[in-house]
């Protein structure tokens, strides 16, 4: 069995259908503070890709911690360059909609101070100021994983696998 799917594997990359592609370049993250400079990517409905982590500038243009790249890598100059938080971001999730929800390490978004470390973000980048996901006992720093269902409703959990808030209002 294992020399089958070994074979079956070297076929497949001979034959080149795992081929890398190459219309995609991503060449252009600068490097600040950390080694592990991207942190995680979400596809948007569109073919675009959000890429969040510690990261200043893409292609030599401003952007903090975030950046928005069309199908062929090429930054996507509609999403707002001066986005950015001061701390990472460690999870996206995309909504039926288009609006974008961010959890991290950070108590700013685009200069702007948030109550939590989730937020919500228009299709552009604008912040949603209608999106309030504060709960007191919780600051969203141990967040593991979060989804949107569905239905609409974001589940959020944190490092021991406990459901830490979810919304029960579709598109909240």
């Amino acid at each position: 069995m294992k020399w089958t799917i070994t074979s079956f594997f070297s076929f497949i990359v001979i034959n080149g259908l795992l081929a890398q592609d190459t219309a995609f370049v991503t060449k252009g993250f600068f490097l600040t503070r950390d080694p592990y400079m991207l942190a995680c990517a979400q596809q948007q409905p569109d073919g675009g890709v959000l890429v969040s982590g510690s990261f200043t500038h893409y292609k030599s243009e401003p952007t903090t911690n975030l950046v928005r790249l069309l199908r062929n890598g090429k930054r996507d100059t509609s999403f707002n360059k001066q986005i950015g938080t001061d701390g990472d971001i460690r999870n996206i999730a995309i909504q039926k909609d288009g609006k974008i929800i961010l959890q991290g390490t950070f108590g700013h978004y685009k200069q702007q101070s948030v109550t939590t470390m989730l937020i919500r973000i228009d299709t552009n980048g604008v912040l949603d100021a209608t999106f309030n996901p504060y709960r007191t006992i919780y600051n969203y720093s141990g967040v593991t994983a979060m989804a949107v269902q569905d239905d609409g409703n974001i589940v959020i959990r944190d490092v021991s696998g406990n459901i830490v808030w979810q919304s029960y209002t579709t598109g909240l």
